[in-house]
């Protein structure tokens, strides 16, 4: 070989030497890329994990809190419909202490009118009793006069 031709040659294997160089190191990179990312995916994972456990501690954390207000509202419409209840037994009771209030007047109105009644008959009695008393008087005091 002459010195040009062994030039170009050892010019050629350079390159392509730097063409192997440059291949290995990019598969180097690439093997790293590889690593970082599996490493990457592992964390992702992992973090997929962490916050879809985060969701269901606070799903399960809403649902008893949830329970716990239903619970209480359960316990305060209780306490309505026994308030509702007692209030419409209160207004039946009061109606009917109106009623008897109604039925007492008329009585007392009929008493009154029943004694008012007597009392007039008895004076009406009374005044004749007294015309009778009168004239038997008169009569006497003519029967004496005589």
């Amino acid at each position: 070989m002459d010195k040009d031709t062994k030039k170009q040659f050892d010019s050629l294997t350079k390159i392509i030497e730097k063409g192997f160089n440059k291949a290995a190191k990019k598969a180097d990179v690439d093997k790293r890329f590889d690593k970082a990312e599996k490493r990457m995916d592992g964390k992702i994972e992992d973090l997929a994990i962490i916050v879809n456990k985060g969701f269901e501690d606070a799903r399960k954390d809403r649902n008893e809190r949830f329970a716990k207000v239903d619970e209480r509202f359960d316990k305060v419409e209780a306490e309505i419909n026994e308030i509702k209840e007692d209030t419409h037994q209160i207004k039946v009771e009061v109606k009917q202490i109106w009623n008897k209030l109604d039925e007492i007047e008329k009585r007392l109105d009929k008493l009154s009118q029943t004694s008012k009644e007597d009392v007039d008959a008895i004076i009406g009695d009374v005044l004749n009793l007294k015309q009778r008393v009168d004239f038997l008087e008169s009569q006497i005091k003519e029967l004496e006069a005589a």
